[in-house]
Order: C-alpha cells, then structure tokens, then sequence
C-alpha cells in the first residue's frame, strides 16, 4: 500500500508557542436555507488588549464575553468586554508559573485549555517532536506521558473533562480523560473536527462529507447529517439553547433541529471568514443576532470580531460589480475585502468558475467564460490565472489601464522588472499583482553549466547511474517544464517542430515511471519531496517555483544539507500570479480601477498569503523581504516532515541566514520573463506524446501529430 506524503507545519512563537494547522478545502455550497436575505451582519472589530501576547481562551459567563491569556511579563490575566466594546482587566486566581517552566524544561506548548479558573491542561511536545506529554497544572503539575502518535485538538467539555484527538498508523482516536488525566474511555472516531456538549460527541467528518453525533458513554453514532461544504479549519460550537453552529469558510450555519438542514447565519463573502489569510480559532453566540469570532490571522496575529445583525445592511448599494476567477484566489479576495471596508456601498459578487466539486471541467468553466466576454457581457473584473491572456487582448476584451498602472511605476512603487514586460505599445491590458520566480537548486558544477534542459539530459547520458531530477512521469514533467521552454513556440506563434522534438527527447531522457511508493497530491508535495531527494543527493536538480518564504527557508535547508548545492534563476523567468484585468465592457470600470489599486496598495500587499501567494510586485513590500528581519520579531521556524522521517529535511540546524535571505531576494529581482499559460497547447503536446514515451511511435511521427492539431488550434 502506497503512503501519502505527510508535511507538518509548527511555527514557534518567541512570545507564546502555538500551531496552525490547515488542509485541503471545497467550495461547494449546499446549505438548505438562507436566512436573513433583506439584512446582514455588520462585522467590526474588538480591539484585544495591548497587553495580551498569547490568548489562550474566549468564552462567556455571566452574560460577558471574557478573554484569558498571557501578557509580556509572562503572567495570565483576564479581561471582559464591557459594553463599549473595550476591555476591563478582571482578578484572576493566579494559574501557577508552571506554564513558563514548562519552556524551561524544552517542552513546546502546542495547546492549552482550562478546567477551571485554577487548573489547566497543557498538550507539550518536546522541540525534534518527538514526544508528547499532557500536563495538568494545578498547585503542582501532573504529567501524563501520551503514547507513540500525533495528539491535538485539546478540548475541555462544560463537565471539566479533558478530550484529546490522537493519530498513529493511521488510526484516529478521540481519547476522554477526568479532570485529574485518568483515561476514561477511548473512541475510535473517524473525524476532522469535534465539540463535546451534554452526553453528545458532535463531530465533522471531511471523508463522510457530513456532520455526525455520537453517544459520549456509548460511542455509538446518533445522527448523521450530510453537509458537502466542510473545511478541514471549520470550528463547532453550541449555544445556551443548545443548537449547533458550524463556522469557517463558508461562513457560519446553524443547525435548524426539526429539519436536520443548515441555515445560513453569516455569509463568508467580502468578511474576515472567507479570507485565506485567518482560521477561526473559537466562536461565541451570544444569541440569534450577535456572534464573537477569535481568528488566528496570518499577518496580524489574533484577531478578534463582532458581528452583529442589521436589517438594512444590504439596501441601496451606489453600484454592483462582479469578479470572475477561474479557480478561488485567497489574495483577491483580501483585495476585495480591503476595498470592501472604506466602501461598504458597493457590493462586490465573486464568481469562482472551476472547482473540483462544482460538476463542470476547467475547459468547460473557460468556454463558459470566452462565450460570455465575447458577447460582450461577463465579470466587470477577470482574474486571468490559468486562462489565456494574449488572446483576451486580441479579442478586445481587455480594457487598457496603463492609466493606472504607469504612474504607480513611476513613482516607484511597482517592480518594473515585473510590470515592463508586460507593456504592449504602450499599453497594459493585465497586471500581476504577485509573482512567481522560477529557480533551480542543484549541484555547483551541474548548474554551472546550466542552459536549459539541453544540458540537463546531456548529463544525465553521460552519468546513467545517477538520477537529475525526482522520479517523474513523463507528463508530470512536461507540465513542470513546458512554460520556461518558450523556443517551442516561434516568433509568429507557431510550433517549431524541431524545438519541440528536442524537447520531447530530453523529456523521454530525464522522466522517470520509477513508483516511488508515494503518492503526491500537490505541488507543495512534489518540492518537499524532490528537496528531501536532493538533501541526501539522491537527485542532483530540482526545479522550482518559488512562492513563499517558507518554501525559500526549506529548499535552502536542502541544500545546506546536501553541502555541495546551490540555486539560480531559472532563465530569468517568472510567473505572473493573481493576474487583473478590466472587461472592455464593464459599465463601473472607474471603481474596478480602483479596486485594482486596491489590489496593488502597500496594505494589501503585506497580507502573508501562507503558501502559495507568491512575492509582492509592491515594491515598498518587497524590499522589505532584503533587509535582515528583527530579531525581537515574532520568527517561524517550520518543520516539514516527507517520505521518511528518519531522512526529514533539518530546517532548524540549517536556517537561512539574513545574509543569505537578502542575497535571494536581490536575485530573484532580476527575473524579466514572464511566463505564458496554455494549458490547452500543453494538453495536446501531453496527449499526443504518450505514445511516444511508451515506445509505441517514433518522435518525428509524434512532432508532426502535435503540430498539426497545435496548427489548427492557433488558427481559432
């Protein structure tokens, strides 16, 4: 049986130490019933107290809302919210300093939960991760070494029972102790997120697509409701009345109890909750009208916020406009939001054409989309990733906003070497407002050499013993080169044959039908696992688009550990990431213009897209990226676990210095080629190849049936 990649992602706080955990989410919306169509929920938000570096809890007693947490001097205090919306600090029995010793005894504090207002329960890991142990702190500490096996999800119920979820060899098991750690009874569950409340286990289950209860003494299933739109990060909760809310991504939903159907309370659009950038940690209903969410925000840390219904919230917009992206986009959505809060009077629909639940193909959603913009109609603003550029401009679909675009450049405050490219006699028809540089980390004396794939399948003729590239599919690698080999495409756009004959040879060369006995599902998971290959020298290149920070700090751990590696542009190219543009036809071009300078601004700019954001075209953001970070900052230190962990890539022995990080962004400054999506091409190239790859044709055979199709393709 093949085994997935495993990645855990731990962040280490200076001031506090916490985790943050996401997965893999769908779009698909199929909540029964939407309330409060007329009205809204006003969304604003609580300032947290200066003092609190680390909260720890939110919760509701005596009709207030109360926060616990900890302050700089390392203490726990709590605070309530009073009617004003600020906070008074509260007398507190003081929790033992057990806490802080904890960190002297090299234990990571991954979740803390109290019983009560003078007993906790900490989850710890020691720093390599290796063993865990739950600690209840009362006047003295009680340690309870866990078994082998990843714990989280540390929850106490309103009887002051611990609970604790637990994964080893697959196995998930929700583990019930009393309040003083002695095991009461284990749950063999399958389940992603869970609340106990009363005598009931109230449980999401991704795989199941439904939410289910079970019975706390019995374990046994009590009710089974399908809900096709769970997200991995979705919390549960309760109210006083004792109805059940479900509140993530897709906004917050209440369990209607006589129809088993979920209303729609608070919708996620244009609000915090369908931002990428924030988890909900916790959330409070107060009542039907009123709700406190705790969001763990990427950029800004804690994030507290109220909503609270209003009758009117949706009246009398000034204008109306819609947003069209092929596939969900996290940082337009922040730009959205920003625009969205100094302009609560326009309403601003965002149309996600594809996802892989929707039940229609990505080719379907682009002719879909072609038929609408050339018939003059279609979004007033396109989100153009994955679609093709060149031909919206050819078509005049395309409004020109150099107007906007020029003097943001001239100032200063754009990438030039991002937005010159893209000019057109004069003109500019999209803007990338992120990017993608395309590097290639490997060995000194291979990249030295290095051209292009020529080079790459020269030696790896001369030196059959030794692998270039992680095992790959012919196809997979096509789709992982074809965009930097633009030779194949001559100067009038056509397929030049010998190019493409070339590239299909060193193709057949460097791919592999080598099983792995590991299945990887992502891009995320192809580089950790090709950088873990390359750490350890099992491979001697690795080609890789470049889109965050924690990418950066991983691959050069890898290298650093290979010791005789190194990395450079890839040719100078990029991918153009989030790409904006006007339809020709909009009637509220003026406000999508202002949208996209929204999208462009400092402010949004600096959100910390987490994993595949890519870099700031601002420029003020990105020249940030090359000075030396300060140390009394809040740093990350992240943990990728791959295909074994006996061979895990060692990012804490091996971080990026600041001279380095600097050094890297002053490379990546140079790239100047932007990179052109044609997944329609690069499907006919992958189809019409197969045959070759399996020795069942020959490659001039092949090259002439690609050219052909690619002829009349490029003639529409």
């Amino acid at each position: 049986m093949k085994k997935n990649l495993k990645i855990i992602l731990i962040s280490a706080m200076i001031a506090s130490n916490s985790i943050l955990m996401s997965g893999c989410s769908t779009n698909q919306n199929n909540t029964k019933i939407e309330a409060n169509k007329k009205g809204g929920y006003l969304e604003s938000d609580i300032t947290i107290p200066e003092e609190l570096v680390f909260i720890s809890k939110i919760y509701y007693k005596d009709n207030n809302l109360n926060i616990m947490g900890q302050i700089e001097t390392g203490e726990y205090k709590n605070f309530i919210l009073k009617e004003d919306n600020t906070f008074l600090q509260d007398d507190l029995t003081d929790i033992p300093k057990t806490l802080l010793e904890l960190e002297n005894q090299e234990k990571l504090i991954m979740d803390i939960a109290y019983i009560d207002e003078n007993t906790c329960a900490v989850l710890t890991t020691n720093f390599e991760g290796e063993k865990m142990t739950l600690e209840i702190i009362e006047a003295n500490t009680k340690t309870i070494e866990l078994t082998e096996g990843n714990y989280y999800g540390l929850f106490i119920s309103d009887k002051g029972e611990i609970f604790i979820l637990s994964n080893n060899m697959d196995k998930n098991i929700l583990n019930r102790y009393d309040k003083t750690g002695n095991l009461i009874k284990e749950y063999e569950i399958n389940l992603d997120n869970y609340f106990v409340a009363g005598n009931d286990i109230i449980t999401t289950n991704l795989t199941e697509n439904a939410l289910i209860i079970y019975d706390l003494e019995t374990g046994e299933e009590k009710l089974n409701i399908a809900k096709p739109n769970l997200d991995f990060s979705d919390v549960i909760t309760t109210d006083q009345s004792g109805n059940i809310f479900i509140c993530g991504k897709n906004g917050v939903e209440k369990l209607l109890k006589d129809t088993n159907e979920f209303e729609k309370i608070i919708d996620s659009n244009n609000t915090y909750l369908g931002l990428d950038t924030n988890f909900v940690n916790n959330i409070i209903a107060t009542n039907e009208n009123e709700y406190f969410i705790l969001f763990d925000d990427s950029s800004y840390g804690s994030r507290l916020v109220k909503y609270t219904y209003d009758e009117n919230i949706n009246k009398n917009f000034k204008a109306e406009l819609n947003v069209y992206m092929l596939q969900d986009n996290p940082f337009i959505k922040q730009a959205i939001f920003n625009y969205k809060k100094n302009n609560p009077d326009i309403n601003i629909n965002v149309e996600v054409g594809y996802d892989e639940h929707n039940g229609i193909t990505k080719e379907d959603a682009i002719k879909n989309l072609n038929t609408e913009i050339l018939a003059g109609k279609g979004a007033d603003i396109i989100i153009l990733d994955g679609l093709d550029v060149e031909n919206y401009i050819e078509k005049g679909a395309l409004m020109d906003i150099s107007d906007i675009i020029m003097p943001l450049v001239d100032k200063g405050e754009l990438l030039e070497n991002i937005v010159n490219p893209l000019v057109e006699d004069g003109k500019i028809y999209a803007i990338p407002t992120r990017f993608s540089p395309s590097t290639i980390w490997g060995d000194k004396q291979i990249l030295d050499n290095y051209t292009n794939l020529d080079s790459l399948a020269k030696w790896q003729e001369q030196n059959q013993d030794k692998k270039v590239f992680y095992p790959t599919k012919p196809e997979k690698l096509i789709e992982k080169t074809f965009k930097t080999n633009t030779q194949i495409i001559d100067e009038t756009g056509n397929i030049n044959e010998e190019e493409l004959k070339k590239y299909l040879e060193n193709i057949k060369i460097l791919s592999s039908n080598e099983d792995t006995g590991v299945e990887l599902e992502s891009e995320l998971e192809e580089n950790v696992a090709a950088l873990e290959y390359l750490a350890y020298k099992d491979i001697q290149v690795h080609i890789q688009d470049m889109k965050s920070n924690t990418e950066l700090e991983h691959s050069y751990a890898s290298i650093a550990m290979n010791g005789n590696a190194t990395y450079s542009l890839n040719n100078g190219y990029f991918t153009p990431l989030s790409i904006v543009g006007i339809n020709s036809k909009s009637k509220h071009s003026d406000i999508a213009k202002e949208i996209i300078k929204t999208a462009l601004s400092q402010e949004t700019q600096q959100i910390n897209i987490l994993s595949e954001g890519g870099f700031s075209v601002n420029k003020a953001v990105f020249d940030k990226l090359k000075v030396a970070e300060d140390k009394e900052q809040t740093s990350a230190m992240v943990v990728m676990v791959g295909i074994d962990p006996d061979k895990q890539i060692d990012i804490i022995n091996n971080v990026i210095s600041d001279e380095e990080k600097v050094k890297f962004f002053e490379t990546i400054e140079k790239v100047y080629k932007p990179t052109k999506e044609d997944s329609t091409l690069m499907n006919f190239i992958i189809e019409e190849s197969k045959g070759y790859f399996k020795g069942e044709k020959d490659i001039d055979e092949t090259t002439k049936a690609i050219c052909q199709k690619a002829k009349t393709y490029l003639a529409e």
